[in-house]
């Protein structure tokens, strides 16, 4: 490589999510490239252990002054962000390019799409421009601030970089499309389980309805009035506790919902009244380092309301061999029958999706095997450095 420096723009450091895979990246960077500097900033920092790992591979700067404009599944195109963004550009651009020019940087990597509003600027003080779109930036239709941040990431990006083919369809322009990595699998195919009277299932992510906790639940409710012969135990991972009560109730005035945490209680003791003792539901807090429940778990489940079975989550649930029971009917990477179910967003089909898995041994531990396999070779940690690093040699 002869690139010796590299800059990196990120919206939040973090465990997970687009922040989770860009440290993956420096660090196979560190291991095949180490005599490429790399500096980094961050807008927000959530989690001080990530940043940590972070100042590890590189130098961290965090300006929490410098606004984003997002656009995403669970973030709408507000106009207020809009205009607020646009207010702000030459001020954000100003920062990002002053920590450019002070450390000689000509290529800035950014780790998303929600810088858009400053990119005129840095292209104008010669900053060369690698866009990782790992959103969805028509998630909620065709909006004039989604045409904007399109527009803006043709016209000024030397290079972009998609995580899907979903993603990289909403482009006119060429762009690569790059699944993101993961360095961390178990060793092996697991040993085939003998045939088992109870089974534990996994949701974890973002404690927000787009992720679906909902539509979990309305299924798990399904299962509680049948009559199973095997248990079911589900565990849903993320659970943050509520906002204060002013807000709670701002967010029912402008959205027009019940607040989630209120609905999510009453549909969990609703099970509960049910009583059926081959269902049990645990519900626990974010995680930094999700390994430990991945292992103890024998299914996975993602019941997005956004139908993208494609998430962060889908690719460390396979790479512990776990198959997968998704929303949506894009089979890149959950294929139904070899490494899990699709279904739509009806709880009584999820059920059954479930029911179905949990109940047949013999299929769970085949597709767990098959999932195994489709990480390692899709997911390849090596593989994706150096498909990332022919996009920094390629720069004009």
């Amino acid at each position: 490589m002869t690139l010796m420096r590299q800059g990196y723009l990120t919206n939040q450091i973090t465990s997970g999510g687009g922040s989770g895979s860009l440290f993956l990246l420096l660090k196979g960077l560190e291991e095949d490239y180490p005599e490429l500097k790399k500096h980094i900033l961050s807008s927000d920092c959530v989690n001080q252990t990530m940043l940590g790992r972070f100042s590890e591979l590189g130098d961290v700067v965090v300006n929490k002054s410098i606004s984003t404009l997002t656009v995403c599944q669970g973030s709408r195109p507000l106009l207020i962000f809009y205009i607020l963004s646009r207010l702000r550009a030459k001020r954000d651009a100003q920062k990002v390019i002053r920590f450019c020019h002070d450390r000689e940087i000509n290529t800035l990597h950014v780790n998303n799409s929600v810088f858009s509003h400053i990119y005129a600027d840095l292209s104008a003080a010669g900053i060369k421009i690698i866009t990782h779109v790992r959103e969805d930036i028509f998630a909620y239709g065709d909006s004039f601030i989604s045409r904007y941040i399109k527009k803006q990431i043709e016209q000024f990006s030397t290079q972009i970089i998609c995580i899907g083919e979903v993603e990289a369809s909403r482009f006119d322009v060429p762009v690569k499309t790059i699944y993101n990595p993961n360095n961390n699998f178990v060793d092996h195919v697991p040993t085939p389980k003998k045939e088992m009277d109870s089974v534990n299932l996994l949701m974890m992510g973002r404690f927000s309805r787009d992720k679906g906790p909902l539509l979990l639940l309305e299924a798990i409710e399904e299962l509680s009035r049948s009559d199973l012969s095997v248990s079911m135990n589900f565990t849903i991972l993320g659970y943050t506790p509520p906002d204060p009560l002013w807000r709670r109730f701002l967010k029912f005035v402008v959205k027009r919902e019940m607040d989630l945490h209120f609905v999510f209680k009453r549909k969990l003791k609703k099970i509960h009244h049910i009583s059926n003792e081959k269902i049990t539901v645990r519900v626990k807090g974010y995680a930094d380092d999700v390994g430990s429940y991945l292992k103890e778990n024998d299914v996975y489940i993602r019941p997005s309301l956004f139908c993208d079975p494609w998430g962060r989550d889908i690719i460390e649930a396979m790479s512990f061999a776990l198959p997968v029971v998704a929303t949506g009917d894009n089979d890149i990477f959950v294929k139904p029958g070899e490494t899990g179910y699709l279904c739509s967003r009806n709880p009584a089909e999820l059920a059954t999706r479930l029911l179905a898995l949990s109940k047949n041994h013999d299929l769970r531990n085949k597709m767990a095997a098959n999932a195994l396999s489709f990480s390692r070779k899709t997911f390849d940690l090596s593989a994706y450095v150096h498909q990332i690093s022919e996009v920094y040699k390629n720069v004009d």
